[in-house]
């Protein structure tokens, strides 16, 4: 017996554009600054290093609060 489209279950769109902007935007934001290291220093005028710091720790936050971030979302889509 074949399934016809209305027995299929429905594909949480909105969700996973959600996810998908939250992951893309995370990503974006970790990577660019390290494309740039050479141009940021001279600009704030400090060492490499310390830029390279500045980038590290800020990853290590988004990736802190990446997860709570998505479950957060995941609750606020599911009051919708």
């Amino acid at each position: 017996m074949e399934q016809t489209s209305t027995d299929k279950e429905k594909l949480p769109l909105i969700s996973l554009l959600a996810l998908s902007f939250i992951s893309f935007t995370i990503i974006v934001t970790e990577l660019l600054p390290a494309g740039v290291l050479l141009e940021m220093s001279a600009d704030l005028g400090t060492s490499e290093a310390q830029i390279g710091m500045l980038v590290s720790v800020y990853a290590i936050a988004s990736t802190v609060v990446a997860i709570p971030g998505i479950a957060c979302q995941e609750k606020m889509l599911r009051l919708l």
